[in-house]
C-alpha cells in the first residue's frame, strides 16, 4: 500500500503532473472513492450545521445575527481553503498524496459544532439530526481503515488534521464571528462575544 500513498514523479515533473497524482491518490480508484465520498458527507454536514444551529435560535434573528452568520460563511470559507492550500503544499514538499487532511480538518470542525447543537438544545428533540453523528462515525471507520493498511504517519496526520487544524480553526471561525466556541452550562445556549 505504500506506493499509492505517494507519487512517483521526479522533482522535475510539472506541477500539474503532481498536482493530477495528489489529487487522484496517484490513481488508486478505492483510495479516491473514499476519500472523496467523506469529503462530500463533510462538506454536507459543514454547510448544513449552521442551518441546524440556526433553527434552534430562530427567535433571536435580527440584524446584527445576520451579520455574525454572514462572517461566520466568509470564516468557514476562509478555513476550508487554508486547510485546501495546506493540504496540497503538504503533498508536494513530502511527496504524499490525497486529501484526507481536509476532510479529517472537517471531522474536527463537525465535532465541535455538534457539540454547541446539542449543548444549545435545552430540550430532548424526537426530530434530531443525526447526519453530524453518522459521518463521523464513517470518518472513525475510515481512519481506522487506513491505521489498518497504511503507514503509522497516515494516523498521525489524520489525528493532527482533527485536532490541529478542525477544532482551532472552527474555534477561531466562531470567535471572529462574533461567537464563542464554549458553552455556559448554567444557561444551555451558546455565549455571545
Amino acid at each position: 500500500a505504500g506506493n499509492t500513498m505517494s507519487c512517483d514523479s521526479d522533482d522535475d515533473a510539472n506541477i500539474e503532473a503532481k498536482l493530477r497524482c495528489i489529487l487522484s491518490y496517484n490513481g488508486n480508484i478505492l483510495d479516491t472513492t473514499i476519500n472523496y465520498t467523506l469529503l462530500i458527507l463533510n462538506c454536507f454536514v459543514v454547510t448544513k450545521m449552521p442551518l441546524i444551529f440556526q433553527r434552534e435560535q430562530e427567535h433571536n434573528r435580527n440584524e446584527h445575527e445576520i451579520q455574525r452568520r454572514n462572517k461566520r460563511q466568509f470564516y468557514t470559507i476562509l478555513a476550508f481553503l487554508f486547510v485546501t492550500f495546506f493540504q496540497i503544499v503538504l503533498c508536494l514538499v513530502v511527496k504524499c498524496v490525497g486529501i484526507s487532511i481536509i476532510w479529517c480538518a472537517m471531522a474536527g470542525w463537525i465535532a465541535m459544532d455538534n457539540n454547541i447543537v446539542e449543548s444549545s438544545n435545552s430540550r430532548p428533540t424526537t426530530n434530531r439530526n443525526h447526519h453530524p453523528s453518522v459521518v463521523i462515525f464513517l470518518d472513525a471507520i475510515a481512519i481506522l481503515y487506513y491505521a489498518i493498511v497504511e503507514e503509522p504517519i497516515t494516523t498521525v496526520a489524520h489525528i493532527l488534521a482533527i485536532v490541529v487544524l478542525g477544532i482551532p480553526l472552527h474555534a477561531m471561525t466562531n470567535r471572529f464571528s462574533g461567537l464563542k466556541s464554549t458553552t455556559n452550562p448554567e444557561s444551555n445556549s451558546i455565549q455571545r462575544g
